[in-house]
């Protein structure tokens, strides 16, 4: 499970996620093999960035994504796909998030490598 946001159209400051809890595994499932982590859907992600600019993940905990295969954040959602808009790297703003049990924090390339800007903008 996780969220996935593929196109934003809004303005700076008016599209984000906030105050979620994204969690990569628990005692009621079994972690994800490594090898189901190969397709294309990506799964294994609990945050998949939009390939578009303007998008906030704000106060978001992240929790248990400390086996393999398992990241808390990746980079340009669909950017590979058929007919998609990627344009270039896109930047995601970040602020107040939370990492619980991660010891995978961003997936960087994979199926778009070089499409993604994480920009933390509380430090």
């Amino acid at each position: 499970s996780g969220i996935e946001v593929s196109e934003v159209q809004a303005p700076a400051g008016h599209a984000e996620t906030r105050g979620a809890l994204i969690v990569g595994h628990s005692g009621n499932q079994d972690p994800p093999l490594a090898d189901d982590m190969n397709d294309s859907s990506g799964g294994g992600i609990g945050f998949w960035a939009p390939q578009d600019e303007n998008y906030t993940l704000v106060d978001t905990v992240f929790a248990n994504f400390d086996h393999e295969g398992l990241t808390a954040l990746s980079e340009c959602s669909r950017c590979t796909s058929p007919g998609t808009q990627n344009r270039g790297a896109h930047r995601l703003q970040v602020a107040g998030n939370v990492l619980v049990n991660v010891t995978s924090t961003v997936r960087w390339g994979g199926y778009a490598p070089g499409y993604g800007i994480i920009e933390d903008v509380d430090g």
